[in-house]
C-alpha cells in the first residue's frame, strides 16, 4: 500500500526537519483572523474544503471503489457544534440527516458529507475497506490514504485543484497489532490501569461486534456492557465503578521508511 498525503500546504515551504514555516490557517474556526496580511474568510474556506472533498474523491474512484466502510466513529461533540449559533455558518441539513454508525457502508454521496463534517470538526472517522483503501484526517488540515497504487492522471488532478501530492512510501513486511484495555473512574480523564490483551485478534473483534471483513478493527472503542463479553477472561469489569476503553496499537515489522517530497 502506497501512503499519500494531500495538502494545501507548499513542500517548498518545509524545513529539512519536515516542519511547515508559514503562518497559514489550520482550521474554520480561524477565519477572521489574518494571516500574512490577509484576512482569511469564510469563502476562502469553503474553497479550499471542496477541493480536498473532490480531491478524496478522486483517489476513491481510481481504486475502483464507489464506496467505505466508517472507522473509529466519533460523535462526542456533535450535538455541541450543531447548536452552536456561532458556528451555523457551517451547518448544512444533511449533517442532521445522515445516519452514522461504526462499520456503515457509505457511498459516495455521503462520503462528501462525511469528509465536510470531519474538516468542520462535527465527527471523527476513517473511511476504509481494509486491505484496499483508507482515508483518514490529521491536525492542522492534513488529510491522508493509504491506495495500492496511483496514476499520473490522479497526481495531475489533484495538484491541477491547487493541492499538493506527496508520496510516503513504506517498504514493509507486514504488520502485527497489540490490544490492550484502559481502565479509568467513571468520569474520569486519567486512566488507572491498563490491561495488555493475549490472544486476541482482528477476527476475534470482528465476530464479536458483527463488523464485515471491510472492516479493518483495529481501531479504539469504549467496552460496554453490550460487547464486553470476549475480554471477561482478561479483564475484571466493574461498569458502576469503572469505564473501559480498548486500545490498539499497529506494529510495523522490519520497517524501512523514506519519505518523498
Amino acid at each position: 500500500m502506497n501512503s499519500i498525503r494531500i495538502t494545501k500546504y507548499n513542500p517548498e515551504n518545509r524545513n529539512s526537519e519536515g516542519h511547515y514555516l508559514l503562518d497559514e490557517w489550520t482550521c474554520p474556526s480561524e477565519v477572521g483572523k489574518t494571516f500574512n496580511g490577509v484576512k482569511f474568510k469564510e469563502s476562502e474556506y469553503f474553497e479550499i474544503e471542496s477541493k480536498y472533498v473532490d480531491a478524496a474523491i478522486k483517489l476513491i474512484e481510481s481504486t475502483g471503489l464507489n464506496y467505505l466502510r466508517i472507522v473509529g466513529l466519533n460523535t462526542n461533540f456533535i450535538s455541541e457544534y450543531l447548536s452552536d449559533q456561532n458556528d451555523q455558518w457551517l451547518f448544512e441539513s444533511q449533517f442532521s440527516e445522515i445516519e452514522l454508525f461504526e462499520d456503515k457502508s457509505v457511498d459516495i454521496s455521503d462520503i462528501k458529507t462525511i469528509i465536510k463534517m470531519i474538516l468542520r470538526n462535527y465527527i471523527g472517522c476513517r473511511l476504509e475497506v481494509d486491505g484496499k483503501f483508507s482515508l483518514h484526517f490529521g491536525y492542522d488540515f492534513y488529510m491522508y490514504a493509504s491506495i495500492p497504487g496511483f496514476d499520473k492522471d490522479t497526481i495531475e488532478y489533484i495538484e491541477g485543484l491547487g493541492l499538493y501530492f506527496e508520496n510516503i512510501d513504506q517498504d514493509v513486511s507486514g504488520y502485527s497489532y497489540e490490544f490492550s484495555v484502559d481502565v479509568a473512574g467513571k468520569g474520569e480523564e486519567c486512566v488507572d490501569n491498563t490491561v495488555y490483551l493475549v490472544n486476541i485478534t482482528r477476527d476475534n473483534i470482528r465476530i464479536a461486534l458483527d463488523f464485515s471483513n471491510e472492516h479493518p478493527c483495529n481501531h479504539h472503542f469504549q467496552i460496554t456492557e453490550d460487547n464486553y463479553a470476549m475480554f471477561v477472561d482478561q479483564v475484571d469489569f466493574d461498569f458502576n465503578v469503572n469505564e473501559y476503553f480498548l486500545n490498539c496499537e499497529k506494529i510495523t515489522l522490519k520497517p524501512s521508511y523514506q519519505r518523498k517530497i
